[in-house]
């Protein structure tokens, strides 16, 4: 995007403005090519087992599988790459310059940042997610395989964004050790509570819960809880 594309930039401006920055980054398409290697598995995964006769569920059991593997090899790149001094490298690329001559603030910039890296690390678990929900349908002839995977979209917009959120803040607030933060926010909780044995007080161990809670809705256990 050129100093021309950009007269009055607003918000959404911003936000493309830093999607394009991001993207750029070499772990961000890192994160791309995890995602597609997750769905690939997967798809090959569901189809071996539908060859071996798999239920609707174990399908869809699947789905959640890959979901967990797009998160760490898909989002997590992405993550990477958000956390990693954005305000220092959008300094060297000229786009702080470009946007205050244009107009536009440091405080709209940072808000399109945060924006941006949750659209993109969202995409990587939405897409791809979608592709497998749909393929792994197709092959079963299962629509309650698609109705999963439509429940999941949700799933992976919050978690997506969440991540992405985080990524964004820690680079904003930490610059150059953002990398280092991020990785102390997700992993450090993930370590203690596998060690205490204190459940889901992570993000993977909600990331977890959560898949676990929609499959328990997909076998009919949920009423059981009650």
């Amino acid at each position: 995007m050129t100093a021309r594309a950009i007269s009055r930039p607003g918000t959404w401006v911003l936000v493309a403005l830093c999607r394009r920055q991001l993207r750029s980054q070499f772990w961000a398409r890192l994160g791309w090519a995890g995602a597609v290697v997750a769905l690939l598995v997967t798809w090959l995964v569901a189809a071996f087992a539908q060859e071996s006769q798999a239920t609707a569920l174990g399908l869809s059991r699947t789905i959640d599988v890959g979901v967990r593997w797009m998160f760490w090899i898909g989002v997590g790149p992405l993550a990477l790459a958000a956390a990693d001094s954005p305000v220092e490298r959008d300094r060297l690329d000229g786009v702080e310059q470009l946007v205050c001559v244009r107009g536009g603030n440091r405080i709209a910039l940072m808000r399109a940042r945060v924006i941006a890296a949750m659209i993109e690390a969202s995409l990587r678990l939405v897409v791809p997610v979608a592709l497998a929900a749909f393929l792994i349908a197709a092959i079963a002839a299962s629509g309650s395989v698609a109705l999963h995977g439509l429940r999941l979209l949700l799933f992976c917009v919050v978690t997506g964004s969440l991540l992405g959120a985080l990524a964004a803040l820690s680079g904003l607030r930490f610059g150059r050790r953002g990398r280092l933060m991020l990785a102390a926010i997700v992993l450090l909780p993930l370590f203690v509570t596998e060690l205490w044995s204190l459940g889901d007080w992570s993000l993977p161990g909600a990331i977890d819960s959560g898949l676990y809670m929609l499959s328990l809705g997909d076998s009919g256990q949920l009423g059981a809880l009650a």
